[in-house]
């Protein structure tokens, strides 16, 4: 498996509309907005993408904790993995043919 580039970083909030709003000011653009149900997690969340001009993606999360982490695009096999480093921070892992 190599890393190919950063797909997106995930940061979880206590309050969705106040962090869309920073973002926006500091010039990122939304263009994801649902509530969705990942696999794995009994309830809903509430997620928000932004992107800013040179396409690096923040996405945004509340109703779900622990979920920070950074999502790398890879020439994995499988479709989605998810890992810890070392240190314990959580890793995303998508096959390039996913974008």
């Amino acid at each position: 498996m190599k890393i190919k580039g950063i797909r997106h970083v995930g940061i979880e909030t206590k309050n969705l509309n106040k962090m869309v709003s920073f973002y926006e000011e500091l010039g990122m653009t939304v263009f994801y907005d649902k509530t969705v149900k990942p696999k794995g997690l009994k309830q809903k969340i509430k997620m928000v993408k932004l992107k800013s001009e040179d396409g690096s993606v923040i996405e945004l999360t509340q109703g779900h904790t622990n979920s920070y982490h950074i999502a790398f695009n890879t020439d994995n096999n499988k479709d989605l993995i998810w890992l810890k480093d070392p240190d314990g921070n959580l890793l995303e892992i998508v096959n390039e043919k996913l974008l």
